[in-house]
């Protein structure tokens, strides 16, 4: 008999669970991120909370089937949760988790060993991730993050070599705060916000910098720079809470 095709599927690292002969149950509906507090007395008659922006990773559990394996190969099954570093379900198409840790229950057969049931377990960070995310040119004015948390994107500045001199700067603006990189940077390097790290291809030159990273707030943003920079492209790295 042929491999039992379920109409839901989930994607792990860009791959189907159709190709592994998985038969995914209806995903659950995305959990949302939890946010850390802190609680403190203050000899009131009530606590104080204030909240904290750092988030508990989410737990997203899948269950699903394997049908008519009578031997219980299940190899490829394993080999596709292994190393799992994004995940993405038919219900959920226009983002995704980041996954962190794969737990898989101990699977269970039932009808003579003709079904086989898994309970998997994804431990995520608490953001989804827009799947559209591809490094772009831009140019100065309105950037807009349509993801209603702020983001840490990835900008790749290219300098202007016949302009800059050993003691120039190039100067990213973004919504008035301006990041600066100085002496005479000569080829393209990455403001990694994700990493808060600066660096070229050969170098890590974070120490040549200043300014607070230039994250991009939920909604429009103001982006120019200065004359010392021949263009700038962006990642945006949109997220969802």
């Amino acid at each position: 008999m042929g491999a039992l095709i379920s109409q839901d599927y989930i994607l792990i690292n860009g791959n189907s669970s159709h190709d592994v002969g998985l038969w995914i149950d209806t995903p659950p509906v995305p959990p949302m991120a939890k946010q850390r507090y802190t609680q403190y007395q203050t000899g009131a008659d009530t606590d104080s909370v204030i909240s904290d922006d750092s988030f508990e990773n989410i737990i997203v559990k899948i269950t699903a089937y394997q049908f008519f394996t009578p031997d219980f190969d299940n190899r490829k099954i394993y080999h596709f949760l292994k190393d799992a570093k994004t995940l993405q379900t038919s219900r959920f198409s226009d983002f995704y988790y980041k996954v962190l840790k794969v737990f898989v229950q101990n699977p269970e057969s039932s009808h003579n060993g003709s079904r086989i049931k898994y309970q998997i377990e994804f431990e995520c960070e608490p953001f989804k991730y827009s799947i559209s995310n591809i490094m772009q040119e831009i140019s100065p004015g309105i950037i807009l993050n349509s993801g209603n948390r702020y983001c840490r994107p990835l900008w790749v500045v290219v300098p202007d070599a016949e302009h800059i001199g050993d003691e120039g700067r190039c100067e990213l603006k973004v919504n008035g705060e301006t990041f600066t990189i100085f002496n005479g940077l000569k080829v393209p390097c990455c403001i990694d916000c994700q990493k808060i790290a600066v660096y070229t291809e050969t170098e890590i030159i974070t120490q040549r910098t200043s300014g607070k990273f230039p994250f991009l707030a939920s909604g429009e943003n103001s982006v120019n720079w200065n004359e010392n920079i021949a263009s700038v492209s962006l990642q945006k790295f949109e997220r969802w809470y």
